[in-house]
């Protein structure tokens, strides 16, 4: 009876680290879509000319911190001196904006190492950030996910400390993890 016992705190235990590690982490990290072509996609970044920019691959700053509030939901930003820029919808495109207040977006774990950025809503379907196409310096938009996410759907948050930059190739810039 004893030995069932501390099988099943086992087997809780092992159910809660697994929660625990699919759940993204607070940290800084590069934003990178799943889908593969040639060349890569680039990871998001913004050009930051003003109080706003827009989101596109590649990008002079490319480094998010994310933020998971109490409520389980989450801020994602790029620390400037003079702000933090962060990630907004503008009628279905993705922003980055110094003025508040800060769009609270649903980060999920779907496959493997990969997630969905989804913009809740009280009122219509949610919507998802999706990679329309991976050439340099596309736009990331807002659709809205059916529950079978495409691969353009998908995005990997990798610790900006394991991602280093390799030099040029093909005209984008090239990283290796």
């Amino acid at each position: 009876m004893a030995q069932l016992h501390l099988s099943v705190l086992l087997l809780l235990l092992l159910a809660t680290i697994q929660v625990a590690l699919a759940e993204l982490q607070n940290g800084r990290y590069k934003i990178v879509s799943a889908a593969k072509s040639a060349p890569p996609p680039s990871p998001l970044g913004i050009n930051p000319r003003g109080p706003v920019s827009p989101v596109i691959t590649g990008g002079i700053e490319q480094v998010w911190t994310v933020r998971k509030l109490e409520d389980g939901f989450y801020v994602i930003s790029i620390e400037q001196e003079g702000g933090n820029y962060v990630l907004k919808d503008n009628d279905g495109d993705i922003i980055a904006d110094i003025l508040p207040p800060s769009a609270r977006w649903r980060v999920i774990k779907d496959r493997g190492d990969f997630y969905i950025i989804e913009l809740p809503s009280n009122i219509w379907p949610s919507r998802a950030i999706y990679l329309p196409n991976s050439a340099p310096g596309a736009r990331p938009q807002l659709g809205i996910n059916d529950g079978v996410p495409p691969p353009y759907f998908l995005w990997e948050f990798i610790p900006a400390e394991e991602m280093r930059y390799k030099g040029r190739g093909c005209g984008q810039d090239t990283f290796a993890y």
